[in-house]
């Protein structure tokens, strides 16, 4: 059982308590929300100091656990450490609720515990943990007391030190200089630099940085510094 401190403050008439934590579950059934098709809906209000300051939102779909609550992720990336504000709307009413940071198709960490307003409002500061890696995508997830999720976040990128991610997909489309890759974490990119003679079909292992934006559609924006082809079995 994890413990930790509670505190208690005031703004603008809002009270929160929050709760260090550090327990790691990976095999609590919440991890399988995790995957991206689960979630293609989901969403969280999520404010950051970090270098890519963008909003990603996702349309609000009641047939998703949690995605009939607003919610998006501002900055959407950024090295473990980034101190992210985790803002959620439509919540049960003065109700405790954790913050957990998850990777894809791993497990996930309660990182704060926290409650929500009279309103259903939520807003907490969280720091993103050192165990979070950079060749794969995260989510937050808010859930209750009995560890069922009320609602999740867009994907959250996890990068280095220098601003990288790595990831692995395969080539899904090659058209005019613009290059769409299915990524092993369920979600699509958008790649732009250094891709000579690639093509479709092919199976890659990329570092890339996120963009703010790209002339390409579709997926996640990324400029590609180095890559190569490779043909193992998809990671777990």
């Amino acid at each position: 059982m994890s413990t930790g401190s509670f505190r208690g403050s005031s703004r603008r008439g809002r009270t929160q308590f929050t709760r260090s934590s550090r327990s790691l579950c990976r095999r609590h059934p919440v991890a399988a929300l995790l995957s991206g098709a689960a979630l293609s809906g989901a969403a969280l209000l999520v404010f950051a100091a970090g270098p890519l300051m963008a909003q990603q939102t996702t349309p609000a779909d009641p047939a998703v656990p949690g995605v009939d609550r607003p919610t998006s992720v501002t900055p959407w990336s950024g090295p473990p450490g980034t101190e992210v504000t985790v803002r959620g709307e439509l919540l049960p009413a003065i109700t405790p609720v954790h913050v957990a940071l998850g990777g894809t198709r791993t497990g996930f960490e309660a990182l704060t515990l926290a409650l929500t307003t009279r309103w259903g409002e939520l807003e907490e500061m969280v720091a993103i943990p050192d165990w979070a890696r950079n060749d794969r995508a995260h989510r937050f997830i808010i859930f209750d007391a009995y560890f069922s999720p009320l609602a999740t976040s867009a994907l959250f990128h996890v990068t280095g030190p220098d601003g990288t991610i790595l990831r692995i997909g395969r080539v899904a489309e090659v058209h005019e200089g613009c290059v769409a890759l299915d990524g092993d974490d369920d979600q699509r990119y958008s790649l732009t630099g250094a891709l000579e003679g690639i093509s479709v079909g092919d199976r890659l292992e990329l570092e890339a940085v996120i963009l703010e934006e790209t002339p390409c559609a579709g997926g996640v924006p990324v400029r590609v510094t180095d890559f190569q082809r490779f043909s193992p079995a998809p990671r777990p």
